[in-house]
């Protein structure tokens, strides 16, 4: 029997909050039609963008949506919980498809122009480097993002994470989980009790609750758990989230 476990990227394998920093911002001058040309380092970037983007990162669930954080900022407006942003992000959301190309085009520029500092925006997550491995003896992986496809290539060659040809879905196959996921299981012939799914932004694990597959909660991550926690989602840690994952399955097979 096969078990399978899905991989978030942002987040959950890797840190990348410096990078999606400087290129939604860099985009969103773009966006606006304001000078971009010296934005070209972290420390380009006003202080208080990069603090008020660390700590309102946690909201966004697609590249198209970082427009609201930097909408918010340059309008004086504090986002403070999901609900103040799903307010704003239905205020902007006629513009979020058009910006959503340019932070596209904004990243593939960056990645093409200064690929070694590009690539070193990213971490792996230490918990992940170091059982990766051991998790792949249980476990066949596959990638579900909404972080295109070559950036996720990319960053695991360049650490040495290894995953089969095929293996990687990200936003240039769907920017639905839902629908990744749903693709997954007819393709690979898995049910879903053998799947487990693990992601730093509970909304997302909420939109697949209905697959019936395992949903795990990263708290390495971005995300914060909601007060009024789905009870099918189990929170795991850095130290530990391998062993649990293992234990479930053995557990499930029993």
């Amino acid at each position: 029997m096969r078990n399978f476990l899905l991989w978030d990227f942002d987040g959950v394998i890797v840190d990348s909050m410096d990078e999606c920093l400087l290129t939604s911002y860099k985009a969103f001058l773009k966006f606006r039609g304001k000078q971009d040309a010296q934005i070209k380092r972290l420390d380009n970037i006003p202080a208080s963008i990069r603090d008020e983007f660390k700590r309102t990162r946690q909201y966004v669930r697609g590249a198209g949506e970082y427009v609201i954080l930097h909408e918010a900022m340059l309008g004086n407006e504090q986002i403070k919980n999901y609900d103040g942003f799903n307010v704003m992000l239905n205020r902007f959301s006629e513009i979020v498809p058009e910006y959503h190309k340019i932070f596209y085009a904004t990243r593939e520029e960056l990645r093409r122009t200064d690929p070694g500092y590009w690539m070193d925006l990213h971490s792996v997550y230490p918990c992940v480097q170091d059982k990766w491995s051991s998790l792949k003896e249980h476990f066949e992986f596959y990638v579900v993002s909404n972080k295109d496809s070559d950036s996720i290539r990319l960053i695991l060659q360049k650490n040495k994470l290894q995953l089969g040809q095929g293996k990687i879905y990200g936003m240039d196959f769907s920017l639905s989980k839902e629908t990744i996921i749903k693709h997954i299981l007819s393709i690979s012939g898995a049910q879903a009790k053998d799947v487990s799914f693990l992601d730093d932004n509970y909304y997302h694990l909420l939109d697949v609750s209905g697959l019936g597959i395992a949903l795990y909660f990263a708290t390495w991550g971005y995300g914060k758990i909601s007060r009024n926690k789905n009870q099918n989602i189990v929170i795991v840690n850095a130290e530990t989230f391998d062993k649990k994952l293992v234990e479930d399955h053995e557990n499930a097979i029993c």
